[in-house]
């Protein structure tokens, strides 16, 4: 499965519930819930970057990774896995709560699936 490519947001399901359950203030909200990004993917080695313009996020496959939630203020610990065509995010908060942030990639697209405990939003994006 190539991985590498660009992206067009398409819809999302949940998305809203589940950014009021990691505390997204109200204000960000309808931005969030709006945005129909095109996002870059690339691949270096274990590396990959998805990138929308505004916001890079970098998933390394087997590492541990620190990184800051400013809209939240919150420092998480991340670890990166990839099965298969499924790359995958667990975050920890300092608190010791986890959300995991899947990226299902197949020949038409990609669906990122966030999940923090029994909420569930989803984000639908298509090759281009």
């Amino acid at each position: 499965m190539v991985f590498a490519g660009n992206y067009k947001f398409d819809k999302s399901e949940n998305f809203v519930e589940y950014l009021k359950s990691i505390n997204i203030p109200d204000e960000y909200l309808a931005q969030a819930d709006t945005a129909s990004p095109e996002v870059t993917v690339s691949v270096d080695g274990h590396v990959y970057t998805l990138d929308d313009g505004s916001r890079k996020t970098v998933v390394k496959v087997g590492e541990e990774w620190e990184e800051d939630m400013p809209v939240v203020n919150v420092r998480v610990k991340n670890v990166g896995k990839l099965e298969g065509n499924d790359l995958m995010v667990t975050s920890t908060t300092p608190d010791g709560k986890t959300s995991v942030t899947s990226y299902k990639f197949s020949a038409d697209g990609y669906v990122q699936i966030l999940t923090n405990g029994d909420i569930v939003g989803k984000r639908y994006y298509v090759r281009v």
